[in-house]
């Protein structure tokens, strides 16, 4: 007799036999008195096998009649008897082999990490490098407006370097954009992204007007700002009595101050020609209140670019701290000075900025 078990092969058969108790004390029987046990190999109990027993004999009948597994005493003495049984032996559970099996169709995981190191220039690594396709690095920019450009002079290099680019404008003024920039490193198995956010800014220049400019030869010169022609000269309200150059007052309109010809700083407050208002002023400040400083100040628009904000160009870092009737969305309007000849072959350019602190309009020059 005996048992399997299941997993890796083995049968579980009995170790050991016993008589219980040894040498027997009285009748023999199954489940109670005594009887015949086995060691079970597998859980190490002792089983009455007593059952299972045959050939029961005895060396004299007269004092013990064996027939099967129930002995009879017939009169009192000791006698030998035996019986036989067939057990299984015990087999060990066979160690299960280690299998080690290679994953069909495997998918090589490609990664990219994309760092901005200053504000014209990435740098991506894509791992494993070993797995590059060719090319292995491929850049993209969307978005509406004119936006950056993202382009890399060597594609398989890794790392590689890529340049965020603006464009060059020699015409009027035009509006930049909010681009989103990709870069995607291609391998064997595929190909992985890593995506950011960068502005572009339409650039113009301003000034604050000196009414020297608008005079020639001790008269006023005239001068056309959207379709409405300045000449002649006026005393508006709000001013020292004395003849102001038209001309002149439709600048300070449209830039914000000025400076008379006798050194009267002068700001624009409301109205339109003939019906203006200025007021005299201490200094030249911008619309949040700060002075305006050379090359270092500029006129934006609050909805892209917020208060308290440092605007970063190639150029430099400016304090945005001014705004203008026409810089709206992605414009901004450089404050260079004293005269139009601060403005001296400014280029319009539309370039690449970023803010700090960085706003959703206008991110931070880290990549998030």
């Amino acid at each position: 007799m005996g048992h399997g078990y299941y997993g890796c092969a083995g049968c579980c058969g009995y170790a050991q036999t016993k008589l219980a108790p040894s040498p027997l004390s009285g009748a023999v029987s199954t489940g109670a008195g005594d009887a015949a046990d086995a060691l079970d190999g597998c859980n190490e109990y002792w089983y009455d096998v007593t059952s299972e027993a045959y050939n029961w004999a005895s060396t004299n009948s007269g004092i013990v009649k064996v027939a099967n597994a129930y002995s009879n005493f017939m009169s009192p003495g000791s006698v030998t008897g035996s019986a036989q049984v067939k057990l299984q032996n015990n087999i060990p559970r066979m160690e299960c082999p280690v299998i080690t099996r290679e994953p069909q169709n495997t998918q090589n995981a490609c990664s990219i990490s994309v760092t901005r190191s200053n504000l014209t220039q990435t740098s991506a690594t894509g791992s494993p490098a070993n797995l590059a396709a060719n090319p292995a690095f491929t850049y993209n920019a969307s978005g509406s407006g004119t936006i950056a450009t993202y382009t890399t002079s060597n594609a398989n290099a890794n790392p590689n370097t890529a340049t965020i680019g603006g464009t060059t404008n020699s015409g009027a003024p035009e509006p930049g954009g909010l681009g989103t920039l990709q870069a995607t490193y291609n391998c064997s198995g595929g190909s992985a992204s890593q995506s950011f956010q960068v502005p572009t800014f339409g650039l113009s220049c301003y000034s604050t007007q000196l009414e020297t400019d608008y005079l020639n030869g001790g008269s006023c010169t005239s001068i056309t700002i959207s379709g409405v022609t300045y000449s002649g000269s006026s005393n508006p309200s709000g001013i020292p009595a004395e003849p102001y150059c038209n001309s002149f007052l439709g600048m300070v309109r449209l830039n914000g101050s000025g400076q008379s010809q006798s050194g009267t700083k002068i700001a624009w407050q409301s109205g339109s020609y003939p019906n203006w208002t200025f007021s005299v002023i201490s200094q030249f400040l911008g619309a949040d209140g700060t002075p305006v400083v050379a090359n270092a100040t500029l006129a934006r628009d609050r909805s892209i670019v917020p208060l308290s904000t440092t605007v970063q160009l190639p150029g430099g870092n400016y304090s945005a701290n001014d705004i203008g009737g026409g810089i709206t969305g992605y414009r901004l309007d450089i404050y260079m000075g004293l005269g139009n000849g601060a403005c001296a072959g400014f280029q319009n350019n539309v370039v690449v900025g970023a803010c700090s602190p960085g706003v959703s309009t206008c991110p931070a020059q880290a990549i998030q």
